[in-house]
């Protein structure tokens, strides 16, 4: 029985020490820079919804997929910040709202608003496969903020060489 327990204690070890311990604590706090983050959802027709704290319409589909009625469509495409423009000019043309790409802090307040409840993500953004957004922020140095969105930690990337999906908002006042 000890040589058992002392076996099941060396193999499952490694399991928890591989786990950053900050992994889950992005979720749990209720704040950002010290702005309320806790939103209101509506959801919308034609494959919107509205962040109303933050007077914003979200697409629920990254470009390249398009919205069913229930679900996400059609291939996600990664784009480099120079094909981006192209994409929105031939959106905007088809839509009555002005869609562009988010900044950095209203993706992270997204992010932090739906994080902690995984069914509201599936209910707001079903079929969702992407793991990095661009965001129109850029740093000091003019490079560009990119939102890995299973973890919430902004990245830096060079417009031409990097290659993400995009999630567009639109503002509505």
């Amino acid at each position: 029985m000890k040589i058992k327990i002392t076996l099941m204690a060396l193999i499952f070890q490694p399991l928890v020490f591989s786990i950053p311990a900050n992994a889950f604590n992005k979720c749990n706090y209720g704040s950002l820079l010290g702005k309320d983050v806790r939103s209101k959802f509506k959801i919308q027709s034609e494959g919107t919804f509205k962040q109303e704290s933050a007077n914003l319409v979200w697409s629920r589909c990254v470009l390249g997929q398009s919205w069913d009625g229930k679900q996400c469509l059609g291939k996600a495409l990664k784009l480099n910040l120079d094909d981006i423009n192209r994409h929105l000019v031939r959106y905007e043309q088809q839509a009555e709202l002005k869609w562009r790409l988010p900044t950095s802090f209203e993706l992270e307040n997204l992010y932090y608003s739906i994080c902690s409840s995984h069914s509201l993500k599936h209910i707001l953004l079903p079929n969702f496969s992407a793991k990095y957004l661009w965001t129109s922020s850029k740093s000091s140095g003019l490079t560009p903020y990119y939102l890995n969105i299973t973890n919430g930690y902004l990245g830096l990337c060079e417009q031409s060489k990097c290659k993400f999906n995009v999630l567009l908002v639109a503002s509505t006042i």
